[in-house]
């Protein structure tokens, strides 16, 4: 009768060994080395600089203070420009004012 008791500790001892051990590796995975590796996540904005005259009035909507319609617009206005843009062509844009084109200036290019 000893020796069953002896071997369901001994399992229940490996068990317990086997699950310490799986908890460890997971631990040092998780805040070990999978915090070394690079976030699959974007963390940040990424700078871009979008020319009006080539830009899709997609791309061109997300820039701040725009939206669709002056995307639409702006994209209009600046299709086949083929001289670098002005100041003065934003604002020839209806909805555009000086506010807008202070805010787009640094997401322009092609000037």
């Amino acid at each position: 009768m000893g020796e069953p008791s002896r071997s369901r500790r001994e399992r229940a001892r490996r068990l317990g060994l086997v699950v310490v051990l799986v908890f460890l590796v997971t631990r040092l995975f998780v805040h070990g080395v999978a915090s070394d590796l690079p976030s699959p996540r974007p963390t940040g904005l990424v700078p871009v600089r979008l020319d009006p005259r080539t830009a899709h009035w997609r791309e061109l909507a997300l820039l701040p203070g725009l939206g669709e319609v002056g995307a639409r617009a702006l994209s209009a206005r600046m299709h086949g420009l083929t001289r670098p843009w002005t100041q003065a062509d934003l604002l020839a844009v209806s909805g555009i004012g000086p506010a807008t084109v202070e805010r787009l200036l640094p997401f322009l290019a092609g000037r």
